[in-house]
C-alpha cells in the first residue's frame, strides 16, 4: 500500500503519526508506504500504479485527487458527500461511497473501510481489469463535466 499526501492540520498531523505508529507496531514497513505530499506530475505516476483509490474526506468539496483518480479509470471508495450522488448515478461495482462516515464509530469505519476495500480488490483482481473492459464511465464523467473548456464556459455565463 502506498500513501500519498501529507498533513495540512495539527489534527492531520497527528492522525499521520498514529498510522505510522500501526505500521510499526504491526511491522507493516514492507507492506506500507508513506511517501509523502506530490506535485500533480509525480502523483501520476502513483495514480498509474494503482489498483485502487482510497480517499477518506470529510470536507464535501469537490475533491480534485479524486477526479484524477476517475479520469486514470481507478476503482474509487470514498467517504466525501460531494461524490454521492455521482456514484450512484454512474451505478458503477468499481466505485463505492461510504454512507454516514460521520455516524460510524472509529471501529466501524475501519471495519466498514475493510470491507470496501476487500470487495473492491476481489472485483478488479477476478474480472481482470476495472470495468470489465466496457465503457470507461469513472473517466467519462470527468471528461464530460470537467474539462477546462467546460469550468470556462460556466465562468463566462456566470460574468454575464
Amino acid at each position: 500500500m502506498i500513501l500519498v499526501g501529507g498533513p495540512v492540520t495539527a489534527q492531520d498531523s497527528q492522525y499521520l503519526k498514529g498510522l505510522h505508529d500501526l505500521v510499526s507496531k504491526f511491522s507493516l514497513q514492507e507492506n506500507v508506504k508513506f511517501v509523502g505530499p506530490k506535485n500533480q506530475k509525480d502523483s501520476l505516476v502513483y495514480l498509474k500504479q494503482a489498483d485502487i483509490f482510497v480517499n477518506i474526506s470529510e470536507t464535501g468539496s469537490m475533491d480534485k485527487a479524486i477526479l484524477e483518480a476517475m479520469s486514470c479509470e481507478i476503482p474509487i471508495i470514498t467517504s466525501n458527500v460531494a461524490f454521492k450522488n455521482i456514484l450512484e448515478e454512474l451505478k458503477v461495482t468499481e466505485a463505492g461511497f461510504i454512507n454516514d462516515w460521520d455516524t460510524l464509530s472509529e471501529q466501524e469505519r475501519v471495519e466498514h473501510l475493510k470491507s470496501m476495500i476487500e470487495s473492491q480488490i476481489k472485483f478488479v483482481f477476478v474480472n481482470g481489469k476495472p470495468f470489465g473492459g466496457t465503457k470507461k464511465p469513472l473517466r467519462q464523467y470527468v471528461l464530460d463535466n470537467h474539462q477546462l473548456p467546460l469550468l470556462i464556459d460556466r465562468l463566462v455565463e456566470i460574468l454575464r
